[in-house]
């Protein structure tokens, strides 16, 4: 079975679990986990890659949603997840000096530095997003103020799923890019479950916030932009190890026929 673990998961189990499903699964790790990893606090850096099976390739390292959109985009077709990500052939074992409290390497520092960028980037690129999408595509949520959930939650039913309306808004999207949507448009395609994502938690951001540009705080954001990206990816696995209740109610919208909860063995 093809496995997404997020950071989440990776907490919350226990070091022999993990093991047992990576051993028993081909579990993806996308690079977002990787940041995440790398960015929390040491003591919690430390902790999580001592959870991490101490053996060549653990997990298969994969892209995001993005790059490999782009690859769609690029080869006019489906991605296939592990091969197109480009490192299916590349041998790999973590540092264990990673389980160490007071190290970090420092070949890591200038990746980070530009990770933490491109984050800050995503954030801000994801709050004008949102207002964006509130405003273009839903105009009946206009001036919405925050805790008007029911409404959201119906218009998020109806993007759940093979969604004629996903494909709609992406096609008003590449129509005014003067592209073209490809015949076959839909959940077999990264893109679409990008597009749909995206959707999916920029109205849980205006059911929290309201619509418009709003001065959320920025580590509710980033646990937005974080969740999405693990979405993505996983909706192209069969399950989506998650203990984060928002992030499961959500992909279990975008993708309702993956496995979404907190253990295989619970599923």
């Amino acid at each position: 079975m093809r496995v997404v673990i997020d950071k989440s998961a990776l907490f919350g189990l226990p070091a022999q679990r993990i093991d047992a499903i990576c051993r028993e699964h081909e579990v993806w790790m996308p690079e977002v986990l990787f940041y995440e990893l790398l960015t929390t606090d040491p003591a919690q850096r430390a902790r999580l890659f001592r959870k991490i099976p101490r053996r060549e390739r653990p997990f298969v390292l994969v892209g995001d949603g993005g790059f490999l959109f782009g690859r769609e985009l690029e080869y006019g077709r489906p991605v296939d997840v592990v091969r197109d990500s480009g490192m299916e052939e590349v041998r790999w074992i973590f540092n264990e000096r990673l389980g160490e409290e007071d190290w970090f390497p420092e070949e890591y520092r200038g990746a980070l530095d530009e990770w933490r960028t491109a984050m800050n980037a995503s954030i801000e690129s994801f709050r004008e997003r949102a207002a964006f999408t509130t405003h273009a595509f839903f105009p009946e949520l206009n001036n919405l103020r925050n805790g008007q959930i029911d409404r959201i939650q119906a218009i998020q039913r109806e993007l759940s799923g093979n969604s004629a309306r996903v494909r709609e808004i992406y096609g008003a999207v590449t129509e005014a890019n003067g592209a073209a949507v490809p015949a076959d448009f839909g959940p077999n395609w990264i893109g679409y479950r990008l597009i749909q994502a995206e959707l999916m938690w920029a109205l849980e951001h205006a059911a929290r916030y309201g619509t418009g540009i709003v001065d959320a705080p920025m580590p509710r954001l980033e646990n937005y932009v974080c969740d999405l990206k693990y979405a993505v990816v996983a909706s192209m696995a069969d399950a989506f190890i998650c203990h984060d209740v928002i992030a499961c109610r959500l992909f279990r919208l975008v993708a309702p026929d993956v496995l979404c909860g907190s253990d295989l063995q619970e599923l």
